[in-house]
């Protein structure tokens, strides 16, 4: 290892080690600041002569998510969408945000007003995907199928696709 980055939250027993390992100057026992306000960190760039500090500026750019990030990324079996008739399960798993959108696409009318209205779209985006924006739109579709009929259901689907589409690709 040729160089170290030493930055707020460095503990004595990290210090140590890199004195141990002997990155020069010894990192001090308060550690780089940091600015929480302004959103900046002080960090040091050790090597083995020299610190260098220098300050992190905050993000320049909006974070946006990306539909092909979360398109092929399969998630852990434990953590996939499973979805169900209100008695047993139907055999559809979404094991990524394209399989969700595509089982919600083509799943029966009364797997779809089982799931909306427990709320499970939204619970399921807002735990294991840690989509938070995208889980309150779902929610509020979601409440397309308070009415009962093929109508109130194909335009729940419509709208849950929709977000979806809209949050992932920007459209």
């Amino acid at each position: 290892m040729d160089l170290a980055v030493v930055l707020p939250g460095t503990d004595q027993a990290a210090a140590a080690c890199l004195r141990q390992a002997g990155f020069a100057p010894a990192v001090s026992s308060d550690g780089p600041a940091t600015s929480a306000a302004a959103g900046r960190i002080e960090g040091m760039l050790l090597d083995r002569r020299s610190a260098r500090s220098f300050v992190a500026d905050r993000r320049a750019s909006v974070h946006v998510r990306h539909w092909h990030k979360y398109q092929s990324a399969d998630l852990p079996y434990h953590e996939r969408f499973v979805f169900r008739r209100q008695d047993r399960p139907t055999g559809a798993v979404a094991a990524s945000m394209a399989d969700f959108h595509h089982e919600i696409g083509r799943a029966e009318p009364e797997v779809l007003r089982h799931h909306a209205r427990n709320r499970d779209f939204s619970r399921w985006t807002n735990e294991v995907i840690r989509d938070h924006e995208l889980a309150g739109r779902l929610r509020l579709a979601e409440e397309t199928f308070a009415g009962d009929g093929t109508a109130a259901t194909e335009e729940g689907r419509r709208m849950l696709l929709q977000v979806i589409e809209t949050r992932y690709t920007g459209d």
